[in-house]
């Protein structure tokens, strides 16, 4: 999905979500159980825009729903000039240790729960897609 490819979609979701960026000390879903590197990224982050984030009426470190047609999670916001006005971009892998099994609330932040059903790499389980329209606003 994207504005130019489904614009009938663009009015409900105005942003561009882009997924699977990587984080400092840790190595995709490996090491949230690590109190030292927990410390470095306590919570999931989804980089906004400075200016977009104002107009959403969001500030730096504000816990939001992210929201695509297939489903929404919650991260906090970090608010950036570095990444387009229209454009998102949220942190992939996580789960919180603390919570506990079976599910270990993989469930809150996954980006993953963004897609849908979507095709996927049968040896690791990785989804392809990693871009979709969403839209951001606060918790």
């Amino acid at each position: 999905m994207s504005p130019a490819s489904t614009p009938e979609l663009a009015d409900d979701y105005p942003l561009v979500l882009t997924t699977g960026a990587k984080i400092k000390g840790f190595f995709h879903s490996e090491g949230r159980q690590i109190e030292s590197l927990r410390r470095l990224n306590p919570d999931p982050l989804v980089e906004i825009n400075t200016a977009t984030a104002g107009d959403l009426g969001i500030g730096d470190g504000d816990a939001v729903w992210i929201e695509t047609p297939e489903g929404k999670v919650t991260m906090r916001a970090r608010l950036t000039d570095g990444i387009a006005p229209r454009v998102v971009s949220a942190q992939h892998a996580w789960w919180f240790p603390e919570d506990g099994p079976p599910e270990y609330g993989w469930k809150r932040s996954s980006v993953n729960l963004l897609f849908g059903d979507t095709e996927y790499d049968p040896e690791t389980g990785s989804e392809p897609l990693r871009s979709t329209l969403c839209k951001v606003y606060a918790k």
